[in-house]
């Protein structure tokens, strides 16, 4: 779960991405403040409590998986919303310079955006010289690059998960795995394959009728699966070794996916 980036705890967002803290956690903060707030102003009023208890809920789903952030950013704006509201009604009421001020500056800090932009400077910069890097990370997602691999006869493919779903809308084959949480025996089936004995491999794939294997060399999902298994498929493949089971299809070994045919052993 280390490893999958909606997964991670408050804590490492904001050692990782001080930006991202800021645009998943900055207006919820806020918005449990002026529900704590408005409870003791309101003397208990049901209708505030009952919104930062959702929203404090929330808040904590969040400190243990970003992912919870879906949740307690929208509640959040139910709570600021109501807040620059009733600035706005003080406004109507008695007028004056400050009050305005106060209810501009309330309603610039309720917007989600605006601590997403003051946060920017912090976002973390790639190292130099990661530019042709960045583009394999780019390229890796684009329907264009599996152009190849669309003109071979349909088949099931083996990839990394994350280009699962590009497989799929890029090409008339079929995909072993993918980013679907409920393709549990497709997606460990692959894990064992890739990060598994490169010979051993070709067992499993002969049973579930692989036909080709796809390798994006810059997919961030490749990164770790070869650190997490050096002497893996996955690896074996990266470092230019074909096991006796694979053929390389030809045009492929400098384009953006690299691909290799399962032989036919019947």
């Amino acid at each position: 779960m280390s490893a999958v980036s909606e997964a991670q705890s408050v804590v490492s967002v904001l050692r990782s991405d001080p930006a991202m803290f800021a645009g998943f956690y900055v207006t919820p903060l806020i918005a449990l403040g002026v529900c704590g707030w408005a409870v003791v102003r309101e003397r208990g009023d049901r209708a505030w409590i009952v919104a930062a208890a959702f929203l404090a809920i929330a808040m904590l789903v969040s400190f243990w998986q970003v992912r919870g952030a879906m949740f307690s950013v929208p509640l959040a704006a139910i709570a600021l919303a109501a807040w620059v509201g009733g600035l706005r009604r003080s406004v109507e009421m008695r007028g004056g310079a400050l009050p305005q001020l106060a209810m501009v500056a309330s309603w610039l800090a309720s917007l989600n955006i605006v601590w997403q932009l003051a946060a920017l400077p912090l976002k973390p910069t790639p190292e130099a010289g990661s530019g042709d890097e960045i583009a394999k990370l780019e390229r890796c997602y684009s329907l264009s690059d599996y152009t190849t691999l669309a003109t071979l006869p349909a088949g099931l493919v083996l990839a990394v998960s994350n280009q699962g779903s590009t497989i799929l809308g890029a090409t008339g084959h079929r995909v072993l795995n993918g980013p679907y949480h409920r393709n549990n025996a497709g997606n460990l089936a692959a894990l064992d394959m890739l990060m598994g004995n490169p010979h051993t491999a070709a067992d499993t794939a002969q049973r579930l009728g692989v036909t080709y294997v796809a390798l994006c060399r810059g997919n961030p999902e490749t990164t770790s699966l070869r650190r997490w298994a050096p002497e893996g498929l996955l690896a074996t493949l990266f470092a230019g070794n074909t096991p006796s089971w694979l053929v390389p299809v030809a045009g492929t070994a400098d384009a953006p996916i690299e691909i290799w045919q399962v032989r036919d052993h019947r």
